[in-house]
């Protein structure tokens, strides 16, 4: 049962809220992270802890009738595919729906060696290590359990791995490599497949030694033809979000509710965002109007959290509804 002031979930969306009012038994006053206040029903709501897992009522079968059979549920992929020999796997914590689930990410070790490994992610230019350690041969080992929302603080993993064994054995070169993960990776349902040994839909990443190119000396350039060499232009990425409804959803619904309407807009600010940090964007205006002034203040307060700099649009051509983020 749950209580006010406690921390919840949504089943039937993405964030938390905490309790501060209940009405009945079957319907709570909940307020969000942006301090919107709204009615939900309770049974679409869980604590917030990450393991809690919602208890079922028994249901009892008459001895006289067979049990009907459960559904199977479906997935895209149903051959388990085979793991790299090392890799990283996130793996989903809803077999259904993959892409809506938590992530459990594993360091997967299908060599004949033992491993000393250390796993890394950097945050403020600085590097943190995750996990550190033996890892044994045909076996795995848990580096960290993410919410959904935090899958952007591995975005940058450094990974080195050392080859030994008990007896002799062969020597192999120790591995140092950098990995890149795009969270937007892990919105599509047909990036997640079944691999072998791994319960639920995953998402393996490879860990391999990187490929270094080897850097021919430039040949003799006379300065008449330096001068004829051109210096190539590299794009300058900058794009325009309109974050009114209308724009978003193609018309203004006018039955959605203010808390609703405030969430779709922050979540499309948010997908916009992070496609223009991963495409390396110089520029993204984002034209949110003037309203109450609350979804501007909550941009502005996410880009703080991120350190990106910001400024007032064009006064001549936004007036005072638009913010213009400086990204490269």
């Amino acid at each position: 049962m749950f209580k006010v002031g406690e921390k919840v979930r949504y089943l039937d969306d993405v964030g938390e809220a905490t309790i501060i009012k209940i009405i009945d038994s079957k319907t709570v006053i909940l307020e969000d992270e942006y301090g919107l206040t709204h009615p939900h029903p309770i049974n679409k709501l869980v604590p917030a802890e990450r393991d809690h897992v919602p208890s079922k009522p028994a249901v009892s079968v008459p001895i006289s009738e067979a049990p009907k059979p459960t559904p199977q549920v479906k997935i895209s992929h149903t051959a388990s595919h085979p793991l790299p020999e090392l890799s990283l796997v996130f793996a989903s914590t809803n077999t259904k729906k993959p892409e809506s689930g938590d992530l459990d990410l594993l360091f997967c070790n299908n060599s004949k060696y033992h491993l000393l490994i250390n796993v890394a992610a950097k945050e403020n230019e600085e590097w943190f290590s995750l996990y550190h350690g033996e890892i044994n041969p045909k076996s795995d080992q848990l580096i960290q359990s993410l919410r959904r929302q935090d899958v952007g603080s591995v975005s940058n993993l450094s990974v080195d791995v050392v080859f030994f064994a008990k007896a002799g054995y062969e020597y192999r070169k120790s591995i140092s490599c950098t990995a890149k993960v795009k969270a937007t990776r892990f919105v599509k349902s047909g990036n997640y497949q079944l691999y072998e040994g791994i319960e639920n839909p995953a998402i393996a990443i490879p860990v391999e030694q990187e490929r270094t190119v080897p850097v021919q000396p430039p040949a003799a350039i006379t300065r008449k033809a330096l001068k004829q060499v051109q210096k190539p232009t590299l794009p300058i990425h900058e794009e325009e979000i309109d974050l009114h409804l209308e724009e978003i959803l193609g018309t203004d619904p006018m039955d959605m509710p203010d808390h609703e309407k405030f969430l779709t807009q922050m979540r499309h600010f948010e997908r916009k965002l992070n496609h223009a940090l991963t495409h390396r964007y110089v520029q993204i205006t984002f034209i949110h109007g003037v309203g109450t002034g609350r979804l501007k203040e909550a941009i502005r307060q996410e880009l703080s959290e991120y350190g990106l700099p910001f400024e007032d649009g064009p006064f001549h051509k936004y007036g005072v509804g638009a913010t213009v983020v400086r990204l490269h």
